[in-house]
């Protein structure tokens, strides 16, 4: 186990790595420029040095601008835009970071050109003689006709030397005599247009460039730049004519390993550096010609500490959503064309737990996570078209299916388009309050109503790893209410166990591994999986607490537990005479030899007989005693139809369950050859009947027929485990001589019998658990596998505003039903402004949604907070909802969560004053947070 003191000492010497990796107030560098060539311009004011130092006024309209390459140069002619300083830079793109006298190949310059009233930005290489332009030609023609190899399957390093040898061998078979310095040129263009992206390679190679976009021929290819001030600019790279451009379009196709063709003029796909692109070729669907937008991969995502450096989100409002997420909330990122929603996706991502499985899904891989367990999709465009039919597609619809069967803690969706948003919402739904649920609590094993759960309590339930199909007790993480409904699926199964679910509910079907499948898809006839098997002697003890009865303890012993068992099957106690009566019957002798002695080991007493007549001819054994009246009364029931088995006995051995149900099946049991059976008029003691075979691993049927409850089972191997343990008492029992042994050790895979949907006139409350890993539970009479369908989930969606992401979700294609909506739990609105002469990216508003308006038919929400551009703040506009759920989730005091946000702000603040920037930085101190929160907080208010 870690000290405090080992805590301490690891937080001090991470907080120094982090200073050695200059992610915590960066040092000016010194970088040398030097150049091969003769540069068509001069560079802004160099002399030889660049110096990368950050702005001399941090901030500018109160906005921090990032340390960046590059100095403010004032009076620029921007006084109409409302910014009295310009912002110019020069710094070299390859090599991006040149290590002293190394050659630069590509540099930028960003500069205001005041006659145009824009910002330019302006990439230089090495310039080519007509003559040396002609031999380049000539070498890179050779070189495509002489190349045998895939260069992409290549490293980088091996292909550079298979270029550089095939270069020399072409260059002295052709006698070409090139100086040191034309060398270096002709290599770099080589390695630029054979392993690079041609062109457009130095705007690739710069990490302040989101997106690169060439609308057409003649027209500068435009770059938009992270700098809040620059925003989008123009180029000085331009394709000149319509071959060059779509053979560039051909090429780029290749290397996203699809084809583009007049044919088929669209290209959707990802570059080798994970870069996204899309393309049209020609004219027909595009009036000015073929055009690219690439929108660029970012090898170090963005932080919390961006936004915040940035302005995108202030404290408050990021804490709260660190928050929400942490307590398993779902969040849904929406916002026009280039508001960030990827990035917002992506920090969010960073503040869930480590050990939380993750698996995200999306059209392009832009996602970057450091969490150890994280599994990433990427959807797959067609190999091939045949006859109409798409074939190898791999769609987000197809992926989100599919990572229901991995078990995830947490989904994220790139984005939601279509019918994968059914997938994404459905897994939130849940069962009716009435329904149970086995879980533990103290060590006992009950069936609850899940509405009688309470919050905050240490549960743990029973539930079903899908992978190795054996039973676990993990703790039931949150307890989850969802909005009423008025449309319910009840199922039957063969075996005879029912359960009520929502249709967006989930239930498990067998093909050749556990699978999940919605109740509304569900058939008769279709596979369902119940537990085999459930864990017994947990808390197998050997006296019984009887403090709320009596100041007594009672020793658990053979002859007890059979007591308990004859009363449960033969018994009753006299209610309304008030004198504490027990009375037992039977007419089988043996069985009431048993019958008196354990009533005299047990009570000291002796009871007395009378013979009795009713449907039967039976011997009446009755005795009084106040601590077994108040007993049986509590915790065994009473009346016939009443009776069920005390939680207790499922904590105990097999030996001791066998001890109890030799009694019980003593009473209304039967046991011969064909089979083995148990009838009772009460559905609680065949329910507890039904769960408690499961500790000996036999799955017993039940039929109700004429108001009794009948639970047999039939095969030889559950015969023999029964009486393994189970002594018959008063009969010799004979079993089958052979018999089919189960097809799987801790399941059975029952089958549907019948769905009946229930329509009711009012809404129902609905429940969920949240189980972490295996994510399942087992509820419903008799016990059936469900689905736990609480992933929270992040996900973003193309729409602006709150009506128009209502009615992009409930219209085709996506045609949602609005009551799935509310399964949401937040709405975050971006929005990408010129604020102040800024271009900015800003959360405008997020609402938590509350619920769904059967009435008015839509869901209902409340806005939290929202931007005001007057005051350049985000306003906290109503009292959070979604805080007051995870109050109730978690069971801990508002106070507790409002200082919780507190503290989540204090490292939040703490990140950005330190300028922690690195993703995997930021993770760890998240992380460390989560394990160690109070030393983390030490630290940073200590400044340790």
């Amino acid at each position: 186990m870690l000290t405090g003191r080992v805590v301490f000492r690891k937080l001090v010497r991470g907080y120094r790595i982090l200073k050695k990796r200059k992610t915590i107030a960066p040092r000016v560098e010194q970088i040398p420029i030097s150049f091969p060539a003769q540069l068509p311009t001069k560079p802004l004011e160099v002399t030889g040095e660049v110096r990368l130092l950050p702005p001399e006024k941090p901030e500018l309209e109160g906005i921090e601008i990032p340390p960046f390459k590059g100095r403010l140069v004032t009076k620029a002619g921007l006084e109409e835009e409302g910014v009295e300083e310009a912002f110019e830079a020069t710094y070299p793109l390859i090599p991006e970071k040149p290590k002293k006298g190394e050659p630069i190949f590509a540099y930028a310059q960003i500069k205001w050109n005041p006659e145009r009233n824009r910002y330019e930005y302006l990439v230089y290489q090495p310039t080519l003689s007509p003559e040396t332009k002609r031999l380049f030609l000539k070498i890179k023609r050779l070189l495509e006709e002489k190349l045998d190899v895939d260069l992409t399957k290549l490293k980088e390093t091996e292909a550079r030397e298979y270029l550089t040898k095939q270069s020399s061998e072409l260059m002295e078979y052709f006698r070409i005599k090139l100086t040191e310095t034309e060398k270096q040129i002709l290599g770099y263009y080589i390695d630029r247009d054979f392993l690079g992206l041609g062109v457009i390679e130095p705007l690739i190679r710069d990490p302040e460039i989101e997106d690169i976009s060439c609308d057409g021929v003649g027209i500068p290819i435009y770059v938009f730049h992270r700098n809040p001030i620059l925003g989008s600019m123009p180029t000085n790279i331009v394709f000149n004519s319509s071959e060059e451009l779509d053979s560039y379009l051909v090429r780029l196709a290749q290397l996203c390993g699809q084809a583009i063709s007049v044919i088929d003029p669209l290209l959707d796909g990802t570059l080798p550096d994970g870069s996204r692109i899309q393309a049209t070729l020609g004219t027909d669907i595009a009036r000015r010609g073929s055009n690219f937008s690439i929108r660029k991969f970012t090898k170090f995502p963005f932080t919390p500490t961006h936004l915040l450096k940035y302005g995108t989100v202030d404290i408050k409002t990021l804490a709260y959503l660190w928050l929400a997420v942490d307590y398993g909330c779902s969040v849904l990122v929406s916002g026009g064309t280039a508001t960030g929603k990827t990035v917002f996706l992506n920090v969010l991502s960073l503040f869930i737990k480590p050990e939380m499985k993750i698996v995200s899904i999306e059209d392009t891989a832009e996602l970057r996570l450091p969490h150890p367990h994280w599994v990433p999709h990427v959807a797959r465009v067609p190999i091939a078209t045949e006859e109409g039919k798409r074939k190898g597609e791999i769609d987000l619809f197809d992926l989100l299916k599919e990572s229901m069967r991995q078990r995830p803690d947490y989904i994220i969706l790139g984005e939601v388009r279509g019918k994968e948003a059914y997938v994404l919402f459905q897994q939130m739904a849940s069962i009716p309050g009435y329904e149970k649920v086995m879980i533990f609590n103290d060590n006992h094993l009950r069936r609850v109503r899940i509405s009688r759960l309470v919050s905050g309590k240490a549960y743990k339930t029973v539930t079903i790893d899908p992978e190795t199909e054996k039973v676990k007790i993990p703790p039931i993480e949150f307890i989850v209410a969802h909005t009423p409904t008025k449309k319910l699926f009840k199922i039957v199964t063969k075996s005879g166990r029912e359960v009520t679910t929502t249709g967006n509910h989930s239930v498990f079907t067998y093909t050749d591994r556990i699978e999940p499948i919605l109740v509304e898809e569900l058939k008769e006839g279709d596979k369902i999986v119940i537990p085999s098997k459930i864990p017994c002697g947990f808390n197998d003890v050997e006296w019984l607490n009887l403090m709320s009865l009596s100041d007594a303890k009672l020793k658990i012993t053979p002859e007890f537990l059979r007591l308990l068992g004859y009363y449960i099957s033969k018994g009753s106690i006299d209610t309304a005479k008030k004198n504490n009566s027990i009375n037992l019957y039977n007419s089988n002798k043996k069985i009431l030899d048993d019958m008196r002695d354990c009533i005299e080991k047990v009570t000291n007493k002796i009871p007395k007989e009378r013979i009795t007549t009713g449907f039967s001819s039976a011997t009446e054994l009755s005795f009084t005693h106040k601590t077994f009246f108040e007993l049986f009364k509590r915790f065994c029931g009473h009346g016939s139809k009443n009776k069920k088995i005390p939680d207790f006995i499922f904590g105990l051995s097999r030996e001791k369950i066998g001890q109890f149900l030799s009694a019980l099946y003593a009473g209304d049991g039967s046991l011969n050859r064909e089979k083995f059976s148990y009838q009772t008029t009460s559905k609680r003691l065949a329910d507890d009947l039904l769960t408690l075979l499961l500790t000996l691993g036999i799955v017993g049927r039940v039929r109700k027929r004429k108001g009794l409850y009948c639970i047999t089972f039939y095969r030889k191997d559950d015969q023999d485990k029964f009486l393994e343990f189970v002594r018959p008492i008063g009969i010799e029992v004979k079993t089958k001589e052979a018999g089919r042994e189960y097809d799987h050790d801790e399941i059975f895979v029952d089958i549907v019998k019948s769905i009946k949907i229930i329509n009711l006139k009012k809404p129902l409350p609905v429940y969920d658990l949240s189980v972490p890993h295996t994510q399942n539970f087992v509820g419903g009479f008799g016990g059936v596998m469900l689905h736990n369908t609480g992933h929270p989930s992040l996900a973003t969606i193309h729409a602006d505003s709150l009506g128009k992401l209502i009615n992009r979700m409930i219209t085709p294609p996506i045609s949602l039903p609005p009551s799935l909506l509310e399964t949401l739990d937040l709405i975050v609105f971006l929005t990408n402004v010129k604020y102040r002469g800024k271009y900015m990216r800003k959360v405008e508003s997020v609402y938590e949604v509350t619920g769904y308006d059967f009435k008015k038919k839509q869901i209902t929400t409340n806005l939290i907070f929202e931007w005001d551009p007057s005051v350049d703040k985000i306003i906290t506009k109503n009292k959070s909802v979604v805080l007051k759920k995870i109050v109730k989730k978690t069971g801990l005091s508002e106070k507790k969560i409002i200082d919780e946000l507190g503290r989540r702000m204090a490292v939040l603040n703490w990140l950005q004053e330190k300028n922690i920037t690195d993703y995997r930085d930021v993770s760890r101190v998240i992380n460390l947070y989560y394990s160690f929160p109070e030393k983390v907080l030490d630290i940073i208010t200590g400044e340790i």
